[in-house]
């Protein structure tokens, strides 16, 4: 098939293949193009611009790059033992002040109100177990730290249900035998 043929304001035909500028056209379309590159699209360094493979802001100045430290994961790691080791150790104290031999006598309440409030602390390891979940997360998803942010959100999902387990288990094995 052949091609289309354009029309010019002069009425001549064009010179080139449909889409290309006319030969005496030398300037960049729209009056400019991108400041980081000549006409030729090598870098333009004598003017002070990046590379083109440089990571430049909307005003042409060159931006660092991005750290790609496995910091993040390693922060993600740290929260999701802390809500692991947290909620272990909360659950072992209270069920080690409420037990039946510590609910004889007359600090039987003041005894049951500590545990009662430890165990209404198993919701900061919750918080802390969410925390390493979500920075867990982003450190997959920027690749700074993948093996310790899979870690991290296996820790964030499961260390605070092993202090409430627990928790569950020592109170039924303590008072089943009363």
């Amino acid at each position: 098939m052949a091609e289309p043929q354009r029309e010019t304001p002069d009425g001549a035909a064009p010179s080139g293949p449909y889409g290309s500028f006319p030969p005496e056209y030398s300037g960049q379309p729209m009056g400019g193009g991108h400041p980081l590159a000549d006409r030729s699209g090598d870098a333009i360094d004598a003017s002070g611009y990046a590379a083109p493979d440089a990571y430049v802001d909307y005003s042409g100045r060159q931006v660092p790059p991005r750290s790609t430290s496995p910091a993040l994961g390693w922060v993600a790691l740290v929260a999701g033992l802390i809500a692991l080791g947290g909620s272990t150790i909360n659950a072992l104290i209270a069920v080690g002040l409420l037990s039946p031999a510590s609910l004889d006598g007359g600090a039987g309440n003041t005894v049951a109100l500590l545990a009662i409030a430890l165990l209404n602390g198993l919701l900061v390891w919750f918080l802390f177990g969410l925390w390493a979940i979500v920075q867990g997360i982003v450190a997959l998803a920027q690749k700074r730290g993948v093996v310790q942010g899979i870690v991290a959100i296996g820790l964030g999902v499961v260390g605070p249900w092993v202090g409430i387990v627990l928790a569950v288990v020592l109170f039924r094995q303590a008072f089943a035998t009363t």
